[in-house]
């Protein structure tokens, strides 16, 4: 189930806290394993249906609201975050050869770091690893000093994802960006403060409903940026200190794409930032590049 997925991994934050309480104390990765199958297909993670228990929403009727004035000013509280890998592999249960092999990298705090690499290369593997989806079988992922799993047990909201294709599902711009929250959790001046720092505050506020609005089944009434932006409004909600960008401009027209990386430039040192992209002009504003091919991660020097 693709849509499992997407949403899966779109809402690490409310799913991690909620698998936790499923599996009582047992560690994160047996409650992971009771409910994903790892395989090395191409998708790197299949999910089954046992998923999609967690991954449904309430139903719950919007409820009547004033309409919406000015938002409050409201403060980011994330801080841009090291990320490094020592000695980091992986390889999946039923694959013969490991996907990663001894990886060394570092990213170093706020900024935006761009990696491309053949299909196959292990990317996806990677972006796993990093959102603690996945934990290597040798050598650590840190952040800052602290092991990965450790600082998303203490950081719930410290991963943001951006896919190529965003999750959206028949429900309210609000409900949409603080996805996987029961309505009495979200924090409206702060859904207002990620549409603007994802550019796209002005257009909600031109829409009757405002945050009230309802998306339409994976968006079908938004155009592909203004949902992209709605990606990054959410990625950004729960404060990140680290936001992993996963070909997320990659289906889009150039015009389109420029624009999308206009609305991540300024996000720079505010968190640090990991785009993924196949295409070059998906990298444009990174402030540096890397190869990814299993064994090697190869440093590539870009001028701004």
């Amino acid at each position: 189930n693709v849509n499992a997925v997407r949403y899966f991994k779109e809402t690490m934050i409310p799913v991690r806290r909620d698998l936790k309480l499923l599996g009582g104390d047992a560690p994160e990765k047996t409650v992971f394993a009771s409910t994903l199958n790892t395989t090395s297909s191409s998708d790197g993670v299949t999910a089954r249906s046992s998923v999609v228990r967690k991954m449904v929403f309430s139903g719950q009727a919007v409820s009547d609201r004033e309409p919406m004035n000015e938002p409050k000013v409201w403060s980011y509280a994330g801080s841009p975050v090291r990320i490094t890998l020592r000695n980091v592999s992986y390889s999946y249960p039923d694959g013969e050869d490991p996907v990663l092999q001894q990886l060394d990298w570092q990213l170093q705090p706020g900024m935006i770091a761009g990696l491309t690499g053949a299909s196959g290369s292990g990317k996806s593997t990677l972006v796993d690893l990093l959102m603690g989806l996945l934990e290597p079988i040798e050598g650590e992922i840190f952040v800052d000093n602290m092991v990965l799993q450790t600082w998303l047990d203490t950081n719930p909201g410290g991963v943001g994802y951006i896919p190529q294709a965003i999750f959206l599902a028949d429900d309210s711009l609000r409900r949409n960006i603080a996805l996987g929250l029961p309505d009495q959790e979200i924090d409206d001046d702060r859904v207002w403060q990620c549409l603007k720092d994802a550019q796209l505050d002005t257009f909600v506020k031109s829409l009757p409903e405002g945050l009230e609005t309802v998306t339409g089944e994976d968006g079908v009434r938004l155009s592909g940026g203004q949902r992209q932006r709605i990606g990054i409004a959410r990625a950004l909600y729960h404060q990140p200190g680290f936001i992993v960008m996963d070909e997320g401009t990659s289906a889009l027209d150039a015009q389109t794409e420029n624009d999308v990386l206009e609305a991540i430039d300024p996000l720079r040192g505010r968190c640090t930032i990991l785009i993924i992209s196949h295409r070059e002009s998906g990298l444009r504003i990174c402030d540096d590049q890397w190869v990814l091919d299993n064994q090697s991660m190869t440093h590539k020097s870009v001028t701004i």
